[in-house]
């Protein structure tokens, strides 16, 4: 069992009324000082400075801020850091931190140790930081509720003095070690138990990358990266030959070096969306077939050879990807083996109880990133982020966190972060007055109206969280079909309906009302604004979406499409950088740090939505052409396609050279027109590069293909419906109808294709509707198009299968 590192907690208060240190009282000019090391670094400072501010704001009391050869002999001193006064330093934990009272004194300070060269800001153990912190909340009452420039998030609870009884001592070591991620500031990480691991080298999960690089050793030395399908790797994940005697050399040498470097653990671990080399070798590795215990195997091995040379430090090898599979061939580890739960779940102690891991674990956190499938939009309800962080503290042999994509969205999501946050710090604490206490600090006046936006906002994710996917009210799934709605979306339109989100907007505007007048406010309230107007637009489009699905016409199409472009319209006023991204507001990323195109995405991996949230929406909605719901009339005027796909719709040649699509019949066939009206490229001249179309009849319940050239056409029955036995798309895979459907062309720009009615075993008659579409490619690029668009594409297989109708007049 891991040690408990939680010890020591206040002592010399042994009576009501003991003698007090009064640091600051409202009314009354400053003794103390706010003292630092003469060599202090830019953290240090900023922490000493912090301490002055929030006693300010406390008590009204501004403590000087001096190194602590300026401070005038006899003059009592809050001491921030390892200044020479507090003579001999005992050895210290990791991160661990003390507040200790002598004399007049007081000193705030805690582990240092320096680790690695390079890094100036986060080399060193933030003991001293977090000690001041500490003292801060509990002689201030303070918090830090979101990353500003600088204290735009300090709160503190005001009061006629800030006292500390006499002889006061605390010493802590955090459960957990460390808590990395994306870097949020100082003063907020700090206070937040953000705590970084100057001791750990870590590649953000993925050591092979700087072991064996791509750049230094591909062009004399390919046999080093892993054989996939006959060619060497070359990409920039570094998938390796691990069956290579020079690459597990260079794999080890890593490592040591790193150890001989100093850091106390160090990482080893597989290559991200790791891909096996298929060489001979590689199969025979070890003499097992899979690829996790060959890795388990190379990484254990490796451990084994570099225990005796470093003893009491640790090699940290992740579980995950391959690696997620435990190993089957061996149960027990060296005694300088960690294991990296990637990711960590409430019963991951479970799992492993069967092996011995003498160096415990760390894990990777997923509870927040817009990776997941609720992507930019609020992620979870305090039920699971209460019980997830509770079970992180249960686990007493998990020693530190990576939170990964930690801090999307802090407009609407501080106040679940703060109970995140709160409850690693001590779990008792309850999360609704966790909630409440943010609120208050925060919003003042306007907390009340806050306060119920917050839990409305988690009651919706209460009742549909991913453990809990409800009914989406998707008649797909109640006729036993595939869900036309991908996952994320079913998740979101069931937490978000039109009317919770009338009540979101409701509320922002009665507490816009009532805000007050602080500095704080002032920095944050835009932020609020901004991230909730991004969550009311993205549903706006959904809640259209939806609509369009369940009945699908013409003037939803449009109503979908300005929705879309508005949002993409606020999306494209976002300020960003050189590297293209949106600018951080203080020390917050703005929209997770994404790259715009994911931000119109609504998020990356499982959180990415599809159209119309994968591009521009621009040219479509100044086509005018409604491409969904459409009716197309015999003998009427021709009708335009559009771009088969997003992205397509944002080729300007879908637009310059428009396609357009007419029909005529008579008792015995019907003829489809498809023409370019408007000029054409040149390159269609070419035999080659000539229209080629598809024409999709539907006639009860069966549906039809006809496609083809001006030198061919041919006709196929459906043979599967998307969604229906797994079908990603339809398919026609049937035999070719036996067919004297032909296609001409009066020139290069037309084609024209004669179905008869014979071939779907149909008598015509006026007025008849029929389910109708057609695709249509042209020119040396394949510019794609089609009449009746698919809102609903979820992969390549099913652009084609929705119809319009074609009535015969």
């Amino acid at each position: 069992m891991k040690k408990v590192l939680l010890f020591l907690v206040c002592l010399a208060v042994s009576a009501l009324g003991a003698a007090e240190l009064v640091v600051a009282e409202r009314g009354r000019p400053a003794v103390y000082s706010v003292v630092m090391p003469d060599d202090a670094d830019g953290f240090t400072k900023e922490m000493a400075e912090l301490v002055s501010e929030a006693v300010f704001r406390t008590a009204g009391v501004r403590l000087p801020v001096v190194k602590e050869s300026a401070l005038k002999p006899g003059s009592p001193g809050v001491f921030v850091g390892q200044v020479k006064k507090l003579g001999n330093i005992p050895s210290l934990k990791h991160n661990e931190h003390r507040i200790e009272v002598r004399g007049r004194d007081i000193f705030l300070y805690g582990f240092e140790k320096r680790y690695g060269k390079n890094d100036s800001r986060f080399g060193k153990g933030q003991g001293s930081w977090i000690a001041a912190a500490e003292f801060l909340r509990k002689f201030c009452g303070a918090e830090m509720l979101f990353p500003g420039k600088r204290f735009e998030g300090l709160s503190v609870k005001p009061a006629a003095r800030v006292a500390v009884p006499e002889h006061y001592k605390f010493a802590r070591a955090p459960n957990l070690e460390f808590n990395i991620g994306r870097f949020h500031g100082l003063c907020y990480d700090t206070f937040n138990g953000h705590y970084r691991a100057p001791w750990f080298k870590e590649y953000g999960g993925h050591s092979y990358v700087r072991a064996v690089p791509v750049k230094k050793y591909y062009k004399e030395h390919p046999e080093y990266f892993a054989l996939i399908k006959g060619k060497r790797h070359n990409g920039v994940y570094n998938h390796l030959c691990i069956s290579n005697p020079t690459v597990q050399k260079l794999i080890k040498e890593n490592v040591a070096e790193n150890l001989r470097e100093g850091y106390d653990m160090v990482q080893l671990s597989q290559t991200d969306g790791f891909r096996p080399c298929e060489c001979e070798n590689c199969a025979k590795l070890f003499g097992v077939k899979e690829f996790s215990e060959k890795l388990w195997i190379l990484h254990r091995r490796i451990a084994s050879e570099l225990c005796p040379e470093f003893p009491g430090k640790f090699i940290c090898m992740s579980s995950y990807g391959p690696t997620r599979v435990l190993p089957r061939t061996f149960k027990e580890f060296p005694p300088n083996v960690r294991i990296d739960l990637a990711p960590w779940t409430f019963d991951s102690m479970k799992i492993w109880k069967e092996y011995k891991v003498p160096g415990d674990f760390v894990c990777y956190d997923y509870t927040f990133g817009s990776y997941n499938e609720m992507g930019l939009t609020p992620k979870r309800p305090l039920s699971f982020i209460t019980a997830h962080a509770r079970n992180l503290r249960r686990d007493t042999r998990v020693h530190g966190i990576y939170r990964s994509g930690w801090g999307d969205m802090f407009g609407f999501e501080a106040p679940f972060y703060y109970v995140w946050n709160s409850l690693l710090r001590d779990p008792k604490l309850d999360p609704k007055a966790l909630v409440r206490d943010f609120c208050t600090r925060l919003y003042g006046s306007a907390a009340p109206e806050m306060e119920k936006l917050v839990f409305l906002m988690n009651s919706r994710m209460e009742k549909f969280d991913l453990a809990r996917p409800g009914d989406f009210n998707d008649p797909a799934l109640l006729e036993g079909r595939g869900a036309e709605n991908p996952a994320q979306i079913r998740l979101l339109l069931g937490r978000w309906t039109p009317e919770t989100m009338k009540e979101i907007a409701k509320l922002l505007d009665a507490a816009e009302k009532k805000l007050p007048k602080t500095e704080a406010i002032k920095f944050f309230w835009p932020v609020v604004r901004r991230d909730f107007e991004y969550f009311l637009l993205t549903m706006r489009v959904l809640h259209a979406r939806e609509a369009l699905r369940n009945k699908p016409s013409e003037a939803g199409f449009r109503e979908l499409v300005a929705a879309s472009d508005a949002r993409n319209r606020f999306i494209g006023a976002i300020p960003v950088g050189k590297n293209g991204k949106p600018l951080m507001i203080g020390e917050m990323f703005s929209f997770a740090g994404l790259e715009k195109r994911l931000i119109i995405a609504n998020g990356r991996l499982r959180g990415e939505l599809l159209f119309p949230f994968t591009g521009s929406v621009a040219l479509l909605k100044e086509s005018g052409v409604a491409a969904c719901g459409r009716v197309l009339r015999t003998g009427g005027a021709p009708q335009q396609l559009i771009g088969f796909t997003p992205a397509t719709n944002e080729e300007p040649e879908v637009w310059k050279h428009p396609l357009e699509v007419s029909a005529k019949w008579d008792e015995k066939a019907l003829a489809v027109t498809v023409r370019v009206p408007k000029g054409y490229p040149a390159d269609m001249e070419q035999n080659k590069n000539q229209i080629f179309v598809r024409t999709f009849l539907g006639v009860g319940g069966k549906r039809y293909r006809f496609q083809g050239n001006r030198d061919y056409c041919v006709g196929q029955l459906r043979s599967a419906v998307c969604g229906v036995k797994g079908a990603q798309g339809d398919e026609y895979e049937g035999p070719k109808i036996k067919s004297s459907c032909r296609n001409r062309a009066a020139d290069a720009r037309t084609l024209v294709m004669t179905i008869p009615w014979a071939d779907i075993g149909l008598t015509p008659a006026k007025g008849m509707k029929i389910d109708f579409n057609v695709y249509a490619q042209y020119g040396k690029n394949r510019i794609r198009c089609i009449w009746e668009y698919n809102p609903f594409q979820r992969n390549w297989r099913n652009p084609y299968d929705r119809v319009g109708t074609l009535i015969l007049e």
